[in-house]
């Protein structure tokens, strides 16, 4: 099975920012790179669906996981019942970054590249926990470790004009 775009993580994105303004209700780990979140306010209730490296979208389906992995209460105990402040794409690669309504700025980094993970880490990106420990020479995606976005491009997709792509195409 193909690995996710950054062209549709860009559509995903686009289709859950009615999550804005909504809060964390629900999260569980349901195995398998597969995780379940619930925002909800007052005007919505929504299930998100996410598996690494393959999809986010919004569910019916409403699998529960039988326990509490330390991680889904790790990121239970820091973000329910917060509010979600944003939901975006950086830049154009394939990740995925929610900002919450929390004194210490906490953020949900979704990566659906390489192995997948899902990373919390506050405003100034210093980790707090990661779904996987990853240690490269690049990049240490671990608990007090600085999460460094990959190198990639610098521009988003909003960004993108017919100019950009016809230089592009030129080489």
């Amino acid at each position: 099975m193909r690995q996710i775009a950054s062209l549709e993580i860009y559509a995903i994105v686009s289709e859950l920012q009615v999550l804005k303004g909504s809060f964390l209700k629900k999260f569980y780990d349901l195995g398998n790179d597969s995780f379940r979140f619930l925002f909800a306010s007052k005007e919505i209730s929504v299930p998100v669906y996410v598996k690494l490296l393959r999809t986010v979208n919004k569910t019916s389906m409403l699998e529960e996981a039988e326990e509490p992995t330390p991680f889904a209460l790790a990121i239970r105990k820091r973000l329910m019942g917060k509010k979600l402040l944003s939901i975006r794409q950086h830049n154009t690669d394939r990740i995925i970054e929610m900002e919450f309504e929390t004194d210490d700025g906490l953020k949900l980094i979704i990566e659906m590249f390489g192995k997948g993970n899902i990373i919390l880490a506050d405003r100034d990106f210093m980790i707090i926990n990661a779904h996987k420990t990853i240690r490269q020479r690049e990049r240490n995606i671990a608990p007090k470790s600085i999460y460094q976005f990959p190198a990639g491009n610098k521009i988003s997709y909003p960004e993108i004009d017919v100019k950009y792509i016809e230089a592009a195409l030129k080489g």
